[in-house]
């Protein structure tokens, strides 16, 4: 399903929230040169390394909308240096409070606090990012992990069974010398090499995407085909233009190509066009299509009932979608064939 208005409209607040705190940083600064009772001169000197910290937050927002921070880091940020402005704050009316109680006079108080809640927010942002880049690489590392659980898996699993086949392949081929034997062994390390591939692929294709083009939707598919060793009829139904990797965008089309080659029959037809509302896109096929109740399991890796597949290409188009930050459903096509709609 789309995202409902009222959450897109969260994460505009989330993503705009450090570049937020900073403007009001420096509209805090600015409002004490104003209503400060010292000389002119002297309100501009003081307030000038409050209003240099704002502008810096401030711009250090803009920075982070501009480079597409997730939207809870943005928060993250703004909530540390918020934080950070309102304990030194607190710290300076506590100060201005022991000055008055020992009855010494403070020639600006209201710069006193709002320099002291600048420095703070600064210091807290700077936390902020710090925490905030920690648990991106805790995650990572995580999603390493997973990976290389993924990998052992099909290492000691999955390559198993075709480096049986071969091993037993060439057995019998030393005794009986039957080309035949010979071809089952050929197939193997087919299957081997390609598995190896593909695992290679599905261990690159997870790392976020940070340099985002805009791609043609009908040249990517082209392209695509073109690397595809199958006699597939691809049909692009209306042009556009996505904000995509586009290499992995290739990649992702290559495996779904490859998936429909695998999946749906002979001569399969491929139809890839644009969700209404220009929400995504979906890749179609006029194949058997997938049970209702298998369409969760379809991007698990080694999932598969093709008597050929791996079970890892559709894992592979789960990666390069989550690198994204699109979501991938499965559904059922129009042909009554197998239907992937990405939602970006």
């Amino acid at each position: 399903m789309a995202p409902s208005t009222a959450s897109l409209s969260d994460t505009a607040l989330q993503r705009a929230s450090v570049a937020g705190l900073g403007f009001l940083l420096l509209c805090l600064s600015l409002a004490n040169i104003v209503v400060s009772s010292a000389p002119f001169w002297l309100r501009l000197v003081e307030s000038g390394l409050p209003v240099g910290l704002s502008l810096f937050f401030l711009a250090f927002g803009v920075v982070l909308w501009e480079r597409g921070t997730d939207p809870e880091d943005m928060l993250l940020i703004s909530a540390w240096g918020f934080s950070g402005a309102v304990v030194t704050g607190a710290l300076a009316v506590w100060l201005l409070a022991v000055l008055t109680f020992q009855r010494e006079s403070v020639t600006d108080p209201i710069f006193m606090v709002a320099s002291s809640a600048t420095v703070g927010a600064t210091f807290g942002g700077a936390a902020g990012y710090y925490h905030a880049q920690l648990q991106q690489t805790t995650a990572e590392l995580r999603q390493r992990n997973v990976r290389l659980d993924e990998f052992a898996s099909i290492v000691s699993h999955d390559l198993r069974n075709p480096l049986g086949v071969a091993s037993g392949g060439l057995q019998l081929a030393k005794e009986t010398g039957d080309e035949a034997d010979f071809e089952r062994v050929e197939q193997a390390h087919r299957r081997m090499d390609q598995m190896i591939g593909e695992l290679l692929t599905l261990s690159q294709e997870g790392r976020d995407v940070t340099d985002l083009k805009p791609v043609s939707l009908e040249r990517t598919v082209e392209r695509a085909r073109n690397t595809v060793d199958a006699d597939i009829e691809v049909v692009v139904s209306d042009e556009t233009k996505l904000r995509a990797d586009p290499e992995r965008l290739t990649a992702l089309f290559e495996n779904l190509l490859r998936n429909a080659h695998e999946h749906a029959g002979a001569d399969p037809t491929v139809t890839v066009g644009t969700l209404p509302g220009d929400e995504g896109f979906y890749v179609a096929d006029d194949g058997p299509g997938i049970p209702p109740d298998e369409r969760d399991e379809v991007f698990n890796q080694g999932y598969t009932t093709a008597s050929g597949g791996t079970g890892i290409g559709l894992a592979i188009v789960r990666r390069i979608a989550d690198a994204h930050g699109w979501q991938v459903e499965v559904a059922g096509g129009e042909d009554g064939g197998a239907r992937f709609e990405f939602r970006v």
